[in-house]
């Protein structure tokens, strides 16, 4: 459900050329006309309207000089919607969303030498800025279009947002409006199509296939018809081009075979729906058929599936494909399931703060810690059924065409609902209606301390692939190889643990626990100091970073390139000696990001004379 959190003032944008009309801002009361002039907007004028938090509503008067058709709208990101009155203050209409997307688009039939009142708003819990308009529904600049020719639609300014065009059939029949050559992202046109008094027949965003519309209706001979053309969102200068062609539909929709799956439990029809097994026949306009299975795609023919309840509580699918339309039953039976409860499960232990993170307000203050969890792979429930049956089945298994549901509470609309915290926090369990609550146990951390034993044996490279990219002129460093790590747990009962590298790379336990390597800022080689956590406790160790000084193809570091160093890569392609960061780094000649046979043989000729190939930036 919207809420109205903030909204407008200001006033009118237009797109007509009556001459002496003004659309004006207002405050109660409407009958006093002195409160209008100093907001009196002339027809085809545009004006931004600024959205404040302490803004209900904006208000408009309009005096129509002209009786007919009108359309008022708004422009912009924002989500709008506007009520119309008559001069007693009486709605005649109301719109939210122009039946497209978020701006307003209300079409209102007014009279001569009276007095109407437009009150404007937004569903926006912030600031927000738009355009209002009003403009008359005119046929004075509407392009005559013809049968298969194309038709260009440019908004040059904000004023040229709607385009109308015109069209008469020289014979009864199906037609296609539609829109093409529309790939710029922020493009998106819709149409809406009138008859010859402005009487709406139909509209058309995104055929249901992407952002270019396409809609079709029944055109008599002789009888001219009315296309409006504008975008969901106003892009200035961009264009798209508009083209009509007589076509066929669908007239009539037979079903062939109901879905495999008929029979649902009252409740929860919709969650388990299943078209699968659905086959339809499509008769067309010109008497020609088309067999259609569920899934299918159709060209220009769109299926549309949706559950319905009746007045008497029957379901039934409703199936809407082009200009037909046709139902079928389905079987509702009662809801089979009384309860279920926990059968069993490893315990869910957590730590007090590890496992989790610090939750922030909209304003960065942190408030409470949220906990993650793992549910155990192990954990069984019981289904109880209305007739005295059981079932035991896996949590995470899809049993009767449904799985289980769980979801705590410690977030819920941004804040905090329940907040997890020492003892027993519930996580709720939901299956067809019935829920049960399993529980978190949250504990004290357990862990004292931890020491060091060794640290890491990898060695990098400054700038090379351990760097997550440019911080300035530096690297962002994160050393995450953990290779030769081993360090002890101490633990507040008195007893310790030794675990390596291989116990915790990539570790994720039922409690969720992951260990962190820090990120840091580099900008040489050297010795940089590491901060590693595990269980919320530190540890810091040192790792080497080697400068890029090095001159390439120098592999066994002494300074010089010789036949020596050339021997060395070779053992290294064959496996025989293995190479640090720095020497894997200078080795590849190439600059390709590995070591081949390529960069032996182009040091090779380097110490041979044969071709310098060592002063390549690196």
């Amino acid at each position: 459900m919207k809420k109205i959190m903030a909204i407008m003032l200001f006033v009118v944008m237009l797109l007509s050329i009556i001459p002496s009309a003004s659309f004006s801002a207002y405050d109660v009361p409407i009958q006093e006309p002195g409160d209008f002039h100093d907001y009196s907007i002339m027809l085809g004028d545009t004006e931004n309207i600024y959205l404040r938090e302490n803004d209900a509503y904006v208000k408009l008067m309009f005096y129509a000089k002209e009786s007919g058709k009108y359309r008022v709208y708004s422009n912009g990101y924002e989500d709008t919607f506007v009520r119309c009155y008559n001069e007693y203050g009486e709605e005649i209409a109301f719109d939210d969303d122009g039946g497209i997307d978020n701006n307003f688009s209300c079409i209102v039939e007014l009279e001569a030498e009276k007095r109407y009142y437009f009150e404007v708003s937004a569903y926006f819990e912030y600031d927000a800025d738009f355009v209002v308009g009003l403009m008359k529904l005119t046929a004075d600049d509407a392009v005559e279009m013809k049968l298969g020719e194309s038709y260009t639609a440019v908004s040059e300014t904000l004023d040229s947002q709607y385009k109308y065009f015109s069209f008469t059939p020289d014979e009864s029949g199906y037609y296609a409006f539609y829109c093409e050559n529309n790939d710029y992202e922020e493009e998106n046109p819709h149409a809406f199509l009138y008859d010859s008094q402005w009487n709406l027949i139909d509209k058309d965003d995104d055929s249901g296939e992407g952002r270019n519309f396409s809609l079709s209706a029944y055109l008599e001979k002789d009888k001219t018809y009315y296309l409006e053309a504008s975008e969901v969102f106003h892009v200035i200068d961009f264009g798209y081009s508009i083209s009509v062609k007589k076509t066929e539909v669908v007239v009539d929709t037979e079903v062939v075979e109901q879905p495999t799956k008929m029979t649902y439990y009252d409740g929860f029809v919709e969650e388990m729906i299943d078209y699968s097994g659905l086959k339809l026949r499509f008769t067309y306009s010109d008497g020609t058929t088309l067999d259609w299975e569920y899934n299918e795609e159709i060209i220009g023919t769109t299926v549309e599936l949706s559950v319905c309840k009746d007045d008497n509580g029957k379901y039934y699918v409703y199936i809407l494909a082009g200009f037909s339309c046709n139902q079928f039953d389905l079987d509702v039976v009662e809801n089979p399931v009384e309860s279920i409860e926990l059968h069993s499960m490893t315990p869910i232990q957590l730590y007090e703060n590890i496992s989790g993170y610090k939750d922030y307000d909209r304003y960065g203050y942190e408030f409470d810690y949220i906990y993650r969890y793992k549910m155990p792979e192990d954990t069984l429930m019981q289904i109880n059924y209305k007739d005295g049956r059981e079932e035991i089945v896996s949590i995470f298994d899809e049993f009767d065409d449904r799985k289980f549901t769980y979801y705590d509470k410690q977030l819920k609309n941004y804040e905090p609902d329940e907040v997890w915290s020492f003892g027993k926090n519930p996580i709720y369990v939901e299956y067809y209606g019935a829920q049960t609550i399993i529980y978190a146990d949250v504990v004290e951390n357990p862990v004292e301390k931890l020491t060091l034993n060794s640290v890491p044996t990898r060695k990098y490279v400054y700038g090379s692939g351990a760097f997550g990219g440019k911080d300035g002129d530096g690297y962002r460093f994160r050393p995450d190889d953990l290779t030769g790590l081993s360090f002890t747990m101490h633990f507040k009962d008195g007893t310790t643990k030794v675990l390596t590298d291989k116990d915790i790379q990539n570790e994720v336990m039922l409690d969720g626990y992951y260990y962190d390597v820090e990120w840091i800022t580099i900008r040489k080689g050297g010795t940089y100091e590491v901060t590693f956590t595990y269980f919320e406790k530190e540890l810091k160790y040192d790792v080497f970073v080697y400068d890029r000084i090095l001159p390439r193809g120098d592999v066994n570091m002494d300074g010089e390139v010789t036949i020596v160093d050339a021997t060395v890569m070779q053992q290294y392609l064959a496996d025989i000696v293995e190479l640090n960061e720095a020497q894997i780094h200078t080795c590849d000649l190439d600059g390709h990001g590995d070591i081949t046979v390529m960069d032996a043989t182009r040091l090779q000729r380097h110490v041979a004379k044969i071709e310098a190939i060592l002063d390549y930036n690196w």
